[in-house]
């Protein structure tokens, strides 16, 4: 059953709305130099309003049509402030049942046990209340706090993905990491 929003012991992932588009831009506008090494290279509309707001709406429908769900997380205690966000994409049914995801955590918030305890809320999420057999991620060599969360969680590294993805203007290799379903 695809719901909203969930909570973990500290934190409240929601899908949100178009009107809280504000927030996301927020997020983005404090999080950029520290979301850049990691990211494909923005263009100046994406830290707008408007660019947030279609985005949300986007998203939205793609959630509808079980193909992409974003999660923004939030400090229960704080929930005008996002402090992450996970993105389950490529979500493929049929005989794959397998999915990618994606996270940030906000600059501020890292090494508090954000990112682990939202991941494994999803994990759940995803596994049981979606029934996908398959979670893949993918990051880059350089990026070795996020390569010691991942396997913390139980991801399994498959191998390298050369140019995997364009980041910054260069096509950038990536470790393949999975995690599958074993309820």
């Amino acid at each position: 059953m695809m719901k909203l929003q969930y909570e973990t012991n500290r934190l409240c992932l929601k899908v949100l709305p178009t009107n809280e588009a504000s927030k996301v831009l927020t997020f983005y506008l404090e999080n950029q130099e520290h979301l850049r090494p990691y990211e494909p290279s923005k263009l100046p509309s994406f830290y707008t309003i408007a660019f947030q707001e279609k985005t949300l709406e986007y998203e939205y429908k793609q959630m509808l049509q079980m193909k992409h769900i974003r999660y923004y997380i939030f400090e229960k205690e704080n929930m005008n402030r996002i402090i992450g966000c996970i993105s389950i994409s490529n979500i493929i049914r049929g005989a794959f049942l397998s999915c990618q995801l994606g996270y940030k955590i906000d600059h501020r918030h890292q090494k508090k046990g954000y990112a682990t305890e939202s991941i494994s809320k999803c994990i759940d999420i995803i596994f049981s209340d979606y029934s996908l057999h398959r979670m893949e991620a993918m990051i880059m060599p350089s990026n070795s706090a996020s390569i010691h969360l991942i396997e913390k969680l139980g991801f399994h590294y498959e191998g390298l993905s050369p140019s995997f993805a364009k980041i910054n203007g260069e096509w950038e290799d990536h470790r393949r990491y999975s995690l599958i379903n074993t309820l």
